[in-house]
């Protein structure tokens, strides 16, 4: 059997390992329960089999870097080293390690004016919308830079400007504003470390902007979220040139489905994902605490009985019964 680093390897070349690499997220409630039924000393990750561990930069003691007027974090020498140290301990163990997210540049330029300025002034102002997307790219670069030299496997970033039917702005808006400035950070990061392997978080919808995301030398996109995308659709058009992570939906599975209509539906994901690899099984967003302990379980059980690729030679996974 693989190591979780060797089957995550695989995957990204588009090979089919032994089974599908996945991870769930979980808010921390949720990881409790989880942890508490197994009892003392057991991590539930490890119980279940998980591929990825997400090694967290603490912020709360941070230095700043200027930017014209404006002062943003980076974490403390002290706290990435610490981050340095855990993400090998992880690797010695043969798992694969990702930084916890940090918000993108349109998210933080919501975040310093509102919503409606960062839309609007892309055709208000766009020359003061290219100054304040630039700075917020600047520091960004700066802090994947950091990032790489720390080691992780993969580098976490992205930018929600999807939503349930289509992207939140246009795409010659997001060329204008956003795309070279993504591709900096994409670049910062494989110019530092090309081991690293880059995944971008979006929400919702991504059809029409996927192909901008491949151009730029994205590898990852990560949330998929089945109800806003067409995961058959996206695996034939795209499959080839990128790995999704993700596709476990919460509004469709968790929240109101049973255990057994999870089990249906994790059998239908994996069977459009999984084949070819360029998959790795994830919930879309964090589970939230009103989702049931036994539909998480339901999850894990699913993966275990359809995540193995079928070396039989048919290109089938789980237990031979997907048709």
């Amino acid at each position: 059997m693989l190591n979780a680093r060797e089957r995550f390897a695989a995957v990204l070349l588009h090979q089919e390992p032994d089974r599908v690499p996945y991870n769930l997220l979980l808010y921390p409630q949720l990881a409790k329960q989880l942890d508490a039924e197994l009892g003392a000393g057991v991590d539930y990750r490890d119980f279940y089999g998980e591929d990825i561990r997400i090694v967290a930069v603490d912020y709360l003691e941070h230095s700043e870097i200027r930017l014209a007027d404006n002062y943003f974090p980076l974490p403390s020498i002290a706290a990435l080293e610490k981050a340095r140290r855990e993400s090998e301990a992880v690797k010695e163990r043969g798992l694969v390690t990702v930084n916890s997210y940090m918000p993108g540049i349109f998210e933080h330029a919501k975040a310093f004016t509102n919503d409606e300025f960062a839309l609007t002034n892309m055709l208000l102002d766009p020359d003061d919308m290219r100054k304040i997307v630039g700075k917020i790219a600047d520091w960004l670069c700066r802090l994947y830079e950091l990032y790489a030299k720390v080691g992780f496997d993969i580098c976490f970033n992205g930018d929600d400007i999807g939503t349930q039917q289509s992207t939140i702005m246009g795409i010659q808006s997001y060329r204008e504003f956003y795309k070279e400035n993504h591709k900096r950070i994409i670049q910062t990061i494989k110019g530092v470390n090309p081991d690293a392997k880059v995944a971008f978080h979006c929400c919702g919808h991504v059809h029409t902007i996927l192909p901008e995301w491949i151009d730029i030398g994205l590898d990852i996109i990560q949330s998929l979220q089945p109800e806003a995308n067409d995961l058959e659709y996206l695996k034939n058009a795209f499959g080839k040139d990128i790995t999704f992570w993700g596709a476990i939906g919460l509004q469709s599975n968790l929240f109101y489905l049973s255990p057994e209509e999870i089990d249906d539906e994790m059998r239908r994901c994996i069977s459009i994902m999984a084949p070819g690899g360029g998959f790795v099984a994830s919930t879309a967003n964090f589970a939230t605490d009103e989702v049931s302990i036994e539909k998480i379980k339901q999850i894990y059980r699913s993966l275990a009985k359809y995540g193995k690729y079928d070396k039989t030679g048919d290109g089938k996974t789980g237990d031979g019964s997907l048709s």
